[in-house]
């Protein structure tokens, strides 16, 4: 299964060898698709979790990989954030917004500012398989309810991955825009 690991330049610039990050941000699936602001003491990442097909349940959105038509467990994806406080990483948190048995929520990545979450979802307001969504930190710390990002940038397809430069400029994955 996918976990998390961290990497270090040594003084020339070279990449050392990647560590695993510590056992409090594994869980027994995937865990993945990690990203921190500026700062570097907030830290968001995706955790996959197999939760058991009911009557009405969509599939697996994020997938790209054609599974049987029903199958008896799909992955859902949840964000979770951690704090570092010193060296280690502490309080591990759901978002707020995770509802494994109704839609996924994952690929987290954050504005430079950690000020905006970006994600992607199959939650209620898509537009598509999964749309881009955003959610502002408030002044007490929480997050926004999400909002779609909008059809400029979702379509009928799938939108995911979502990635922010350092200029705070989005880039993300869509089989539903003309692109590389």
């Amino acid at each position: 299964y996918l976990q998390l690991f961290t990497v270090e330049p040594d003084a020339q610039g070279n990449w050392g060898s990647p560590v695993p990050l510590q056992d409090v941000l594994h869980s027994e699936y995937h865990n993945a698709t990690a990203s921190t602001a500026n700062d570097g003491q907030q830290l968001y990442f995706t955790r996959t979790h197999m939760v058991r097909q009911q009557n009405k349940v969509n599939p697996d959105p994020t997938s790209w990989v054609k599974e049987p038509e029903k199958p008896e467990h799909i992955n859902r994806l949840e964000i979770f954030s951690a704090q570092k406080q010193g060296e280690s990483w502490n309080n591990v948190q759901p978002f707020a917004f995770n509802n494994v048995t109704e839609y996924s929520v994952g690929h987290p990545a954050l504005s430079p500012d950690g000020q905006i979450l970006y994600f992607a979802s199959d939650m209620p307001g898509s537009l598509g398989d999964t749309d881009i969504f955003y959610s502002t930190r408030q002044p007490d710390g929480s997050c926004s309810t999400p909002v779609n990002a909008g059809a400029t940038i979702n379509t009928p397809g799938r939108e995911s991955f979502p990635y922010v430069d350092a200029n705070g400029k989005l880039y993300f994955a869509s089989d539903g825009h003309a692109g590389m």
